[in-house]
């Protein structure tokens, strides 16, 4: 591949396999054959074993030449190696470790930021009711609920990052990349997609953000457009709460297990048609050095995670402020309430929709205004339903009686697909750079949302 070029050939054929654009550029000035040629040899998955082995070769003979080693270090390397490179026992390893990893930093973020949205939020009722009017209800339902939500997530993912970042230093993080790239690779991804995919189940949020781990951007735009479809907690509490509500309880497991498999099924065919769509298939294959197990150094994470923190208050910060303020707008005005609000108007208009779906126009507007935060459908049908949102067998019997198990599965699965809260949408469209790549995604999902509810519910009702 590299001899074709004017460059040290293995020099030049590894970086064609890694993507580098300059050097793809200058393949077009070859002949239509020469061209041809590394066009085959790189859509070929053999090449890159035999090329990352000749690399391997050259890196061993220069050391050798120039290193002299002393002590244990790769010794110990090789050793805890045997374990956490085994195609079995790494694998568990991993799924112990990242998912531990995430629920951590998610629980030190809680312990830090969340303090501060739940005060803030209950806070929030004192506020309207002292300064009644749109300006105390601004303050209350819109102002400090975006100055919690941004604490809050600056928070959780600071933590996160720390924790990934002292993984990263350690020398561990490379072989989850590692270990997790041939399951990937399909999809047009490689393993270090499934570090934010796995946070995905935790916070959909802060694998978004945590997506600038990915460094191809071809790669990393699949994984952005992919993540949105990863059940977070949040969905996974409204499939709990609708499928135990209104299902047996083997029945209502079965159906947050097939609704759960359905989301990562759409990641995944997400993931395959943009791999098959996108230009630029060049880079196949992750080819990456694994570094001796180490003692991190704290002062580099410390400056991984300002980093990342400065760029998430600039990229996400101010759009969450203002989409809590948009929403507070078009759910309070021109009545004052929800159930006077233009919101409940566009529900209302919503409602032939609804119906086809299984479902009257109160469960459109806990759709629709789930944008906010996933956790909030409840309470919006609380407050449809006029009982107490913290009254749980009310809301659990007021569902009974308004939906049928058709409509309640078509919800789920609506719920389940439907675009994902703002901050997620804030942070998406920070890491996507344009509003029309982001809007282009949530208006697919949309429409999947709904085609799939759709199905569901009539193929439901058939059987």
């Amino acid at each position: 591949i590299g001899a074709a070029l004017p460059y040290a050939p293995l020099w030049a054929a590894c970086k064609l396999f890694e993507g580098d654009e300059g050097l793809l550029a200058r393949t077009e000035t070859l002949s239509g054959e020469k061209r041809e040629a590394i066009r085959v040899l790189l859509g070929d998955a053999s090449v890159a074993p035999e090329l990352y082995a000749s690399r391997q070769a050259w890196i061993d003979a220069a050391c050798g030449k120039a290193v002299r080693t002393s002590g244990t270090g790769r010794g110990l390397t090789e050793r805890w190696d045997r374990v956490l490179l085994h195609p079995l026992w790494g694998r568990l390893a991993a799924f112990l470790v990242i998912p531990a990893g995430c629920v951590l930093g998610a629980a030190l973020g809680m312990m830090t930021g969340g303090l501060v949205l739940f005060a803030v939020l209950a806070w929030a009722p004192d506020l309207k009711a002292a300064y009644p009017g749109p300006l105390g209800s601004l303050a209350a339902d819109a102002l400090l609920p975006a100055f919690g939500w941004v604490v809050a997530l600056l928070s959780m993912i600071s933590a996160l990052y720390a924790i990934f970042s002292f993984l990263e230093d350690t020398g561990y993080l490379a072989r989850v990349a590692y270990l997790m790239d041939s399951s990937l690779s399909g999809l047009g991804i490689d393993g270090k997609s499934a570090i934010p995919l796995m946070m995905g189940f935790l916070c959909n949020t802060v694998s978004i953000a945590g997506s600038r781990v990915v460094d191809s951007p071809r790669r990393r735009l699949i994984t952005l457009c992919m993540l949105p479809f990863i059940p977070c907690s949040g969905q996974m509490g409204v499939a709990f709460l609708f499928a135990f509500a209104l299902f047996p309880a083997g029945t209502a497991l079965l159906v947050v297990l097939g609704v759960s498999c359905l989301n990562l099924f759409m990641a995944g065919v997400v993931g395959r048609i943009m791999h098959a769509t996108l230009p630029g298939r060049y880079a196949n294959g992750l080819i990456m050095e694994l570094p001796l197990y180490h003692r991190p150094n704290f002062r580099t994470i410390f400056g991984n995670v300002r980093t990342r923190a400065v760029l998430f208050l600039r990229g996400a910060a101010v759009n969450i402020f203002a989409a809590l303020i948009v929403v507070w707008a078009i759910s309070t005005f021109p009545g004052g309430t929800v159930e006077t609000s233009w919101l409940y108007r566009f529900g209302r208009w919503l409602e032939p929709l609804g119906s086809f779906l299984g479902f009257d126009w109160r469960f459109t507007v806990a759709l629709l205004s789930s944008f906010v935060a996933k956790e909030t459908t409840a309470g919006t049908l609380a407050v449809l339903f006029s009982v107490g949102a913290t009254d749980h067998e009310a809301v659990v019997q007021a569902l009974r009686a308004s939906i049928t198990p058709a409509g309640a599965l078509a919800f789920i699965v609506a719920s389940n697909l439907y675009i994902p809260c703002i901050a997620s949408i804030s942070v998406l469209r920070s890491e996507l750079g344009s509003w029309g790549r982001t809007l282009a995604l949530l208006a697919a999902m949309f429409a999947l949302a709904m085609g799939m509810a759709c199905a569901v519910y009539h193929i439901a009702v058939f059987v």
